[in-house]
């Protein structure tokens, strides 16, 4: 028996997960071309989704020779622990629920149980309530760009065991209070698509045009462009800490801040890299679809900020363009179509560079007409913003009462 952080009800004991676990490994890697004509899953840390199931909605193929020793069946009650990704998604865990013929990538690591000692169901409960916690945030190796959790430091890791029947019953109470969380959840996000359905069908209809593009300018004749500073070792704040903006800063439309990192950045540096009030940033993508081509407009909320080499900068000249108009036509269905188009290499990967934002073409209307079109789509986005405020707000209502749920769950309170 070892000690825990918190005192246990009668009966109960901590143990480590190393002591439950007869059987840990790591996946394997697989290059991007090994799925070209792949018939094996090979599933991802994405694959792991925050409510502890697996998400096959995405799914990556690879070649069923690519995986070692032939191991490619996931049993029921088989746990996927994400061991190495960014801190705050590092500790994810999903329960194998079926039989499934799949590999997994060496970011995840596989924990099962062959013993009567305890059940998958218990340890991947277990360690989803110390990722929801922080408690790998708080204690994961970190390096540039992404932290891990070793095989090592997952044995040992403490974690509650109540008798058999007890555990049982705790497990079915939570999977029946996390069903009911979940079909919220979906309603919300019924929601949230809809109201992103109203500005899309509204961006469509201002920017529905068919006419030809050959005399339209490009962006490049419309502003300056600047890619950002790539991230080093030599960057790390020392003298000259500067805020910068990261990808996860710009989303849809606006910009997120509540989390900013610092960069060393020279003064020279900054009259170079400084963002200014209306700059439009927009995301270069890294081979990621739903990253390429995000836009939003920076409104000087922070002082001497500068941004990363995956977001690109826009500054328009005010005399023919307006950065709102600008960012709204990049954010329609016909802008992400063209940006789309200019991201496939022949490669098949995503790309969205410098040059290729540059020629981008543009409607060329009238400050008069673009000014016209932004009052109209500020008057539909203030509405929908306020529907996603008040989903926002029954979004983070639901995280209180899932951790709620599994924090009186491994307490006993149940």
């Amino acid at each position: 028996m070892i000690d825990g952080p918190y005192k246990l009800p009668a009966g109960w004991r901590w143990v480590r997960v190393g002591e439950v676990a007869s059987h840990l490994r790591s996946g394997f890697a697989s290059r991007k071309q090994g799925a070209v004509n792949g018939d094996l899953l090979h599933l991802r840390p994405y694959n792991i989704a925050a409510d502890g199931t697996l998400n096959l909605s995405q799914q990556f193929l690879v070649p069923s020779s690519s995986a070692p020793n032939g191991e490619v069946f996931l049993r029921p009650g088989d746990v996927l622990f994400n061991n190495t990704n960014s801190v705050e998604l590092v500790g994810k865990t999903a329960l194998v629920s079926g039989e499934l013929r799949a590999a997994f990538s060496n970011h995840i690591t596989l924990i099962r149980v062959d013993n009567e000692v305890c059940e998958g169901a218990w340890i991947a409960l277990a360690l989803r309530s110390l990722w929801e916690q922080g408690f790998f945030a708080q204690r994961c190796n970190k390096w540039i760009g992404q932290a891990g959790v070793s095989t090592n430091m997952l044995v040992e890791i403490p974690i509650p065991l109540p008798p058999l029947k007890q555990r049982r019953s705790i497990v079915a109470k939570v999977e029946e209070l996390t069903k009911r969380v979940r079909e919220a959840k979906r309603l919300r996000s019924t929601a949230q698509q809809e109201v992103n359905s109203l500005i899309e069908a509204v961006l469509a209809e201002v920017f529905s045009s068919k006419e030809s593009q050959i005399d339209w300018p490009s962006v490049g004749d419309l502003c300056e462009i600047r890619g950002g500073i790539q991230k080093s070792p030599r960057r790390a704040p020392k003298n000259n800490p500067r805020p910068y903006l990261r990808v996860a800063n710009v989303q849809q439309g606006y910009l997120a801040l509540q989390n900013i990192a610092y960069f060393e950045v020279s003064d020279s540096e900054l009259e170079r890299y400084r963002l200014w009030p209306d700059d439009v940033l927009i995301i270069e993508g890294n081979d990621s679809p739903d990253l390429i081509g995000r836009t939003a407009i920076f409104r000087g909320e922070i002082d001497n900020c500068v941004h990363q080499n995956y977001v690109i900068r826009l500054r328009p000249n005010n005399s023919d363009i307006l950065s709102e108009f600008l960012s709204a036509y990049l954010t329609s269905p016909r802008g992400r179509q063209i940006i789309r188009e200019l991201s496939h290499t022949s490669s098949g990967l995503l790309n969205l560079s410098v040059g290729k934002i540059r020629n981008i073409p543009v409607p060329p209307l009238s400050l008069c007409e673009q000014s016209r079109i932004t009052s109209h789509l500020n008057f539909v986005q203030t509405q929908a913003a306020a529907l996603k405020r008040a989903q926002e707000d029954t979004a983070a209502e639901l995280r209180r009462l899932e951790q709620a749920i599994l924090d009186r769950a491994f307490r006993g309170e149940l």
